[in-house]
């Protein structure tokens, strides 16, 4: 069973959903690219579905919005530490095809690999 949405339900899914979410999907950046006249499509935080590229293949992968290179966890003063501030958002990350392949094989390396299980024959 699937949906087929329309520009303007799609939409309304989207704006619905990041009122209790924070929604990641591939957006393209205008000019943001290795070069000054080039664009880039990355994974990143989006609150209407026209930001969204669905055409496109992304530049670089949806793991950058799942582990970032880089969070600020602490913040220190002279006399203190504090915690940063989070989100308490749950994440959606709207993910194409391929990509969703790379995670579950991610997935599969790092719960699945351990000691190499003897057979019985």
């Amino acid at each position: 069973m699937g949906y087929e949405l329309d520009r303007d339900g799609f939409s309304r899914v989207i704006k619905e959903l990041s009122e209790d979410y924070q929604i990641f999907a591939p957006v393209k950046k205008t000019g943001q690219g290795r070069f000054t006249d080039t664009d880039v499509i990355y994974y990143d935080h989006v609150k209407d579905a026209s930001e969204i590229e669905l055409e496109e293949k992304s530049d670089y992968s949806f793991k950058e919005a799942l582990t970032p290179l880089s969070e600020t966890l602490l913040y220190f003063t002279e006399n203190h530490v504090n915690e940063a501030e989070l989100d308490p958002k749950p994440v959606i990350v709207f993910l194409r095809s391929c990509d969703l392949h790379a995670l579950k094989r991610q997935d599969q390396i790092y719960l699945e690999n351990g000691r190499e299980k003897i057979r019985s024959t």
